[in-house]
């Protein structure tokens, strides 16, 4: 495709939107442009700047904003095993739960958002409580079978990370979930529905962290936890040990912190 132009065509503009995004992640969700904000970006910057783009169809835009998508979908979520596997290393959550934590796939979580795209987390990300309601959608990337498998939620942190005397609490809990084209599908409704973070007033962030385990059989016969059972005082080891889950294959987790005070 012939472009006609005074200086270059203006790729920079949409590596300089993708980079600020990658760039501002410090730990705390960030809003990425749309694909529609980055065609808009470079329309505006090529008739400003004198570049003309002849006829571009539907076709060649499509395929752009495909490509587009892709990488802005990379930039939230995580991409690497030793990564999380560091990640959680460093915020103690091995020890603090007392499980071996060597994932051999990636859990990628979603929160759906009242507007805008979900928030796809990665491993340690800190998001405002306000953007977690959800429910959650899951995905795993990796060779882990079809299924079935199950999806905990816990906060090992309650009340505060530095007095957890109700810990851990119970966030979700669902089984039965099988692997489509790497979505996982829950086919029978959750033990424990999930729970928005609630983090009190005057704590610091907890961790809330989601772990994928390959389903036993004992686990459909488990009695241990029910959806009346208290959240409070659980133990993800202790009933991950008893309904025979084995270690965990993958896992994420994300920091939230209390509503900012009015």
């Amino acid at each position: 495709m012939a472009l006609r132009r005074h200086r270059s065509f203006p790729w920079r503009r949409t590596v300089q939107l993708l980079d600020r995004s990658s760039s501002n992640d410090s730990g705390r969700a960030q809003a990425h442009p749309s694909v529609s904000e980055i065609c808009l970006g470079l329309h505006i910057k090529s008739v400003s700047s004198g570049y003309v783009l002849p006829n571009l169809n539907t076709m060649y835009l499509s395929r752009l904003a495909s490509l587009l998508t892709l990488a802005l979908v990379a930039v939230g979520q995580d991409v690497s095993i030793r990564a999380v596997k560091k990640a959680f290393n460093d915020a103690d959550i091995p020890a603090n739960l007392e499980i071996v934590f060597n994932p051999t796939a990636l859990l990628e979580v979603s929160l759906p958002q009242a507007t805008g795209p979900p928030i796809t987390l990665h491993a340690g990300i800190q998001v405002p409580r306000n953007d977690t309601a959800g429910p959650p959608t899951f995905h795993v990337v990796g060779n882990v079978g079809s299924g079935p498998f199950v999806v905990a939620t816990v906060d090992p942190d309650a009340p505060t990370p530095q007095d957890p005397t109700s810990a851990q609490i119970r966030h979700f809990l669902g089984g039965n979930f099988f692997n489509h084209g790497g979505l996982l599908v829950n086919s029978t409704p959750a033990i424990s529905e999930f729970r928005q973070p609630t983090p009190p007033a005057g704590s610091d962030a907890h961790r809330y962290i989601f772990l994928l385990f390959k389903q036993s059989p004992e686990f459909a016969t488990q009695t241990l936890v029910n959806s009346t059972t208290s959240v409070s005082l659980f133990n993800i080891s202790s009933f991950a040990s008893a309904v025979d889950l084995g270690n965990p294959l993958a896992g994420t987790f994300m920091l939230v912190a209390p509503d900012p005070a009015t």
